[in-house]
């Protein structure tokens, strides 16, 4: 006899790049078959993440605001989970979140909750909102260490609802893996992701120029986009260092183009757990990082990576030499990094963490 089959509505702001978005887009294809998804996108940017669900046979609907306050946007939510039959409602980051609370609860049906990163990126009574919402949702989702205990501490949530799941990796990219860079390579430091303010890439941008003055040949590849893009190219043009950094756009097969990073470097301020510094040791690339979120859990110094003691250029540029030119670092990396993110950031594993949730709140059981 066939188990039992629910719908699980995944609720997001967008489906085109982003680290939330890309684990949304891994989760849905990857449910088991007693699990249904749908995921709903509050605006029409679907591409990549979205148009490959579609392909892959996923419903995907959008759900795009006519203006900044639309009302009727909760409102065709609501009668869309409705329709689907929802048994469970999912929002992801923080608008997606405040959604997924009012129309779930508007049903009657469970809802949870997401947070991924240490802290909330919203302020004042927005802030105040979501703080109440995380405390009386049904369950939240969490990809750190850091975010739990700020969950607990801060928002006062209560620990019991609280499910700390780390980020995992697209099974079917597990198993790109770089070679080991030639003597004779152009040193490349990379980076992967949004370019907003949270990310500092000023301040990595400062230490490559000092990172030059020892490795003259050195490049810098900055793959993302974001608000921050204009004053970051000027940045690198008043610098004289335009020849030596290279702005890409967002790829979806991020892996061939981080084959050719010798580190992944993340100076950010605050973060969860990002996708990219996983998806980097899982290719056997060193991470060099400010000490923020659970990163920390991912670079063992002097083997899977190097930390960034504080935030002054001439210090950066210290310890990215250093990591550019440790040939035992890359040896290490490229040995131990792929299979501790097989262990410890495994789809497998993730289900096995988060299923359980769903079920005790559908009442199904396995």
């Amino acid at each position: 006899m066939s188990k039992p089959t629910h719908t699980i509505a995944y609720v997001i702001d967008g489906l085109s790049f982003g680290g939330a978005e890309k684990q949304v887009a891994i989760l849905a294809r990857s449910l088991p078959q007693r699990y249904r998804p749908i995921v709903i996108a509050l605006s029409d940017r679907i591409d990549p993440f979205g148009t490959d669900l579609q392909a892959r046979g996923v419903n995907v609907v959008t759900l795009a605001r006519r203006s900044h306050n639309d009302p009727r946007r909760l409102l065709g939510l609501t009668r869309l989970l409705k329709a689907s039959g929802v048994k469970i409602v999912h929002g992801w980051l923080d608008a997606a979140n405040a959604y997924s609370y009012a129309a779930g609860r508007m049903l009657g049906k469970p809802v949870i909750l997401s947070l991924r990163n240490e802290l909330l990126r919203v302020t004042g009574g927005k802030a105040a909102v979501l703080a109440w919402m995380l405390r009386h949702a049904d369950g939240v989702l969490v990809n750190s260490k850091a975010g739990r205990e700020f969950l607990e501490a801060s928002l006062r949530v209560a620990p019991e609802k609280i499910s700390h799941i780390p980020n995992w990796v697209d099974p079917e990219k597990a198993s790109v893996v770089r070679e080991l860079p030639g003597d004779g390579s152009v040193p490349t430091i990379g980076f992967v992701g949004r370019f907003e303010q949270q990310k500092r890439l000023n301040l990595l941008i400062a230490a490559f120029k000092l990172v030059l003055d020892r490795l003259p040949g050195a490049r810098l590849i900055l793959m993302g986009s974001g608000r921050e893009r204009a004053a970051l190219v000027d940045q690198v043009a008043d610098l004289g260092i335009k020849d030596n950094v290279e702005f890409e756009a967002p790829n979806p097969d991020v892996q061939q183009s981080m084959k050719t990073f010798h580190i992944f470097a993340l100076a950010s301020a605050f973060e969860g757990l990002p996708n990219a510094a996983i998806e980097a040791l899982a290719m056997g690339i060193p991470t060099v990082s400010t000490r923020v979120g659970d990163v920390a859990g991912l670079i063992v110094e002097g083997q899977t990576g190097l930390f960034f003691e504080n935030d002054d250029p001439a210090d950066m540029a210290d310890t990215l030499t250093t990591a550019l030119t440790d040939r035992s670092l890359l040896e290490s990396a490229l040995r131990t990094g792929p299979p501790m993110v097989e262990e410890n950031f495994g789809m497998d594993r993730a289900l096995g963490q988060l299923l359980p949730v769903y079920d005790r709140l559908t009442g199904l059981r396995k």
